[in-house]
């Protein structure tokens, strides 16, 4: 049997230069992902929408919001379900690998497809933005708040 898709929602642009991407999750809420999902013969469901936390500056901002992510995802997996986050700008794949890794017990195989590597840390990136950033953070490297080695 399939395992539920449980469907979160993250409008974050935190790691991105401007907020238009913090509109994702709703625009394919709008366009019908669930449905889209259900035709596929899956059950799932919108089980979360966390939207950033006012407040802070931008690098505390997305570690609440990766660490609120991470329990989330690895919920999710515990409960014997699929999770399946929408984002936002890919800093927050931070948040859910590690999530994966707290649900799976340890360190993660990942293969990592992308028109970027998104492995600068803050002291080789040109511009800060944490969304060039995710891949470091999951090799351990880059700000230490976010930072984990969690791949195998």
């Amino acid at each position: 049997m399939d395992r539920r898709i449980d469907l979160i929602a993250v409008p974050s642009a935190l790691g991105a230069p401007d907020g238009g991407v913090a509109g994702g999750p709703e625009a394919l809420r709008k366009a019908g992902l669930l449905t889209a999902v259900h035709r596929c013969g899956r059950a799932a469901e919108w089980t979360c929408y966390l939207p950033p936390l006012p407040g802070g500056e931008r690098w505390d901002g997305l570690t609440r919001l990766c660490g609120r992510l991470a329990g989330l995802v690895a919920e999710s997996l515990a409960a014997g379900a699929q999770p399946l986050v929408v984002g936002g700008d890919h800093a927050i794949a931070a948040g859910t690998w590690r999530g994966v890794a707290t649900a799976s017990g340890g360190a993660i195989g990942l293969l990592w497809i992308d028109a970027h590597l998104d492995a600068h840390t803050r002291d080789d990136s040109p511009t800060d933005n944490p969304h060039g950033m995710p891949l470091a953070l999951l090799l351990g490297e880059g700000d230490e708040r976010l930072a984990g080695n969690l791949l195998a």
